[in-house]
């Protein structure tokens, strides 16, 4: 029996769909056929084109975030700022980085393999909730 990958259920009510998908960059598409359930199917299909969209936009955010994050960890100090507002900017870029992941929650093909992309959404925002309150600890308390 199939299992249905928006929900990770397996059922025989799964029906095959074909779609063209984006590589793990973001970059080039192509065909794939995955099982959903009927009534998931427009979910999947307008997924699959939010991914396509913003699959690319996100990954750079997150890296350039990141860039940002490495940047002033280490020329902060560099630059005569103190530990305090090196620690406010670094907490600030990680309630950022949360956000790009709670407004883009693109899991990995090993997450969705393991929980469907329904869960694999939710867990991708949970993750956003924790970072952000991660990175305000940061801010506020580092």
């Amino acid at each position: 029996m199939p299992t249905c990958i928006w929900t990770n259920k397996t059922t025989d009510r799964a029906v095959p769909v074909t779609l063209d998908v984006p590589s793990n960059t973001g970059g080039e598409r192509t065909p794939q056929t995955m099982h959903v359930l009927p009534e998931h199917e427009a979910d999947l299909r307008a997924y699959n084109e939010r991914v396509a969209r913003w699959g690319r936009p996100m990954i750079v955010g997150l890296l350039g975030l990141s860039g940002l994050m490495v940047a002033v960890a280490l020329g902060g100090g560099l630059a005569g700022w103190s530990d305090r507002t090196v620690a406010q900017i670094a907490g600030g870029l990680v309630v950022a980085m949360s956000v790009v992941l709670f407004a883009f929650p693109f899991a990995t093909p090993q997450t969705v393999g393991m929980f469907g992309i329904r869960t694999s959404i939710r867990l991708a925002r949970v993750s956003g909730i924790v970072m952000a309150g991660l990175g305000l600890w940061i801010a506020l308390y580092g």
